[in-house]
């Protein structure tokens, strides 16, 4: 029997914990979205699936 290669994918979820807490929560929010940027940017023909956020504002 010959294998063939298979694709496998992982789902990558997190949370802020009590981000609304935060003096400077859109500071943060926007800083994870750029960081998410750079790693979409620097892993694009790796990834599937570009890293989002989803939710806040």
């Amino acid at each position: 029997m010959t294998r063939t290669p298979q694709n496998w994918y992982v789902v990558v979820t997190g949370d802020l914990k009590s981000s609304r807490r935060l003096k400077d929560r859109a500071e943060v929010q926007e800083e994870l979205k750029n960081a998410l940027r750079i790693v979409n940017r620097r892993f694009e023909e790796e990834i599937p699936a570009k890293f989002i956020v989803v939710g806040g504002g």
